[in-house]
């Protein structure tokens, strides 16, 4: 999905309305033994607009949600490392 909403960096809003928040427990990127090293995932140290999210929350009852697993955050336009 898409960011909508990313002012503070740490929090964002999905273009479908879903108001997400990332903790310091939240984890980032993909691990595993196949898994390109961290510096190489498409991966930005902020949320902004524009942004392509990909992860996953385990109770999405919540308002908003806390995401316990970022896999992608970023952004093909205009891209930062």
């Amino acid at each position: 999905m898409k960011i909508a909403d990313g002012e503070d960096g740490l929090s964002f809003t999905l273009d479908n309305g879903m108001q997400v928040v990332v903790t310091d427990e939240t984890e980032l990127g993909i691990d595993g033994p196949t898994a390109a090293r961290k510096e190489e995932q498409l991966f930005e140290p902020t949320y902004r607009v524009g942004n392509l999210i990909g992860g996953f929350t385990e109770d999405t009852s919540t308002d908003p949600v806390t995401a316990a697993l970022i896999y992608t955050n970023w952004n093909f336009e205009d891209p930062i490392r």
